[in-house]
């Protein structure tokens, strides 16, 4: 966040020091140094700072009227490139060199920030460019992205020492699929290798550059980067198995005719868990099932080959012998081991509850949610 009044400067002066010089080379952008600097401006420079770096840039590179009069008008989203590109302008107009992975950036950074007011114009016009697949899916990810990014920064800029922030909520909320949640990821790896290397603390440039950082935050943080890492990986395997695979046509036709009155619950946000597509009940070996109201898992074994089946909305075909019903003490922990946990680990894993077992009778609600069924 920028600050504003000139009192509030002085003091955050006192703090930040003055603007950094750095007349060297800088290859990559995770450099220690370079997030510094990035660290100082976000802090220390306003838009009417970023409008005048920029536009003197321009005018010293030979770009034309028409781009400086389009990159200084544009609209709230382009804002945000434009930011970044001015920041850079005015780092490599100090004496930095941007080599290896950089160089160019500030170009590039400024075209991106152009391209905003050159999508409204490539819109209106007949001769129209084709687009690729790739850069419509990454033009839909850039908003996702760039929110993200200044999400994550604020931790830093702030130092949090406890963040309240769910990842997999705002994936959830925008309805954001898989190819787009790539882009998220890979920005959200990026940030957690970089904190996860700073955190061992082998890195003098990492160290250098966070050593602003409280230690209660640089923990905070990490926490909570392991945690959007978990979140997008479960809301990206959640996007999967809601789809319903393709079977054979004949089989397709009978397993929806089964399941078609069966009433479960869709999602349960609580514990960001999805049920499965219900059609893959339908012959199944084993299902288990999570009771969202009264915190009890159960287990359905098929009784033969020919496995589970659906009833109305009952699931029929089950062994009422090694068929089992717990409640659980920590649902998190234990749904967490269904879901990602192989044949072993299942086979255990109802033996290993202390709680007394319930009588199984097949019957789903609205309250249920489909966690795993195996062939």
């Amino acid at each position: 966040m920028a600050i504003n009044s000139l009192t509030d400067k002085l003091i955050a002066k006192k703090f930040w020091g003055e603007e950094p010089i750095y007349k060297k080379a800088i290859t990559s952008k995770n450099d220690g140094i370079l997030c510094k600097m990035l660290n100082w401006y976000n802090v220390m420079s306003d838009e009417k700072d970023k409008d005048k770096w920029l536009i003197d840039y321009m005018k010293k590179n030979g770009y034309s009227k028409t781009d400086i009069s389009n990159i200084v008008n544009l609209n709230s989203l382009g804002n945000i490139a434009k930011n970044v590109a001015s920041v850079l302008a005015r780092i490599e107009s100090n004496g930095t060199i941007f080599a290896g992975e950089l160089e160019g950036r500030v170009k590039v950074s400024i075209q991106n920030a152009l391209s905003y007011n050159q999508r409204e114009v490539k819109e209106v016009t007949s001769n129209v460019k084709v687009v690729s697949i790739q850069d419509r899916i990454k033009a839909l990810a850039e908003p996702h992205v760039i929110h993200v990014d200044d999400e994550i920064h604020s931790w830093y800029h702030e130092r949090k020492t406890k963040i309240e922030f769910s990842l997999y909520t705002y994936l959830q909320r925008n309805q954001l699929n898989s190819q787009i949640c790539n882009h998220v990821k890979a920005l959200v790896s990026k940030i957690h290798a970089e904190h996860a290397e700073m955190v061992e603390g082998k890195d003098e440039q990492l160290n250098e550059a966070y050593d602003y950082l409280p230690n209660a935050s640089k923990k905070a943080i990490m926490k909570q980067l392991t945690s959007c890492m978990e979140d997008i990986e479960r809301f990206v395997d959640n996007t999967k198995v809601s789809k319903s695979r393709k079977p054979r046509k004949k089989k397709e036709v009978t397993a929806s005719k089964l399941i078609n009155k069966l009433k479960y619950q869709v999602e349960f946000s609580k514990l960001k868990i999805k049920s499965i597509s219900p059609e893959s009940i339908v012959s199944s070996q084993q299902l288990w099932v999570y009771n969202t109201r009264y915190d009890q898992l159960t287990m359905y074994n098929a009784i033969d080959d020919k496995g589970l089946s659906v009833k109305g909305t009952t699931i029929i075909n089950y062994d009422q012998t090694s068929s089992i019903k717990k409640k659980l003490r920590k649902p998190e922990d234990i749904i967490q081991k269904v879901l990602t946990g192989g044949k072993l680990i299942l086979k255990k894993l109802m033996s290993e509850l202390t709680t007394k077992p319930i009588d199984v009778n097949g019957r789903i609600n609205d309250d249920c949610i489909l966690l795993k069924a195996i062939k």
